[in-house]
């Protein structure tokens, strides 16, 4: 019995749609992300959005911890939040650096 390959999915398959407008602005906000990520499993615009901030989710979470320095944090994911939400609804998609390359594999892994 041959297996069949789970296609790789790349920057250039993630389109946007605008059904989904509303959906990717909500995959914006940190924490609701991961739930986003975890229940939408076919428009990869919307789960690449929830894919990067589930990880920032987690950087953020770690660094308020951590570091100590909560209102900083919370002030950086406000704005990666806003800005995010912005390019989301006009359907661009944005690659956040050092986050995109760690969210395009976790849509492919799950």
């Amino acid at each position: 019995m041959a297996t069949e390959a789970k296609r790789v999915v790349t920057l250039d398959d993630i389109k946007f749609n605008k059904d989904n407008a509303l959906l990717a602005v909500v995959a914006c906000i940190p924490m609701i992300a991961v739930v986003v990520f975890l229940v939408e499993k076919k428009d990869l615009f919307v789960r690449y959005y929830a894919a990067q901030f589930s990880v920032i989710t987690l950087v953020l979470l770690v660094l308020s911890l951590v570091v100590c320095i909560a209102p900083f944090v919370n002030l950086i994911g406000l704005i990666l939040t806003i800005m995010a939400a912005l390019k989301a609804y006009k359907g661009e998609r944005w690659d956040i650096p050092n986050v995109s390359k760690f969210a395009l594999d976790l849509v492919n892994k799950y």
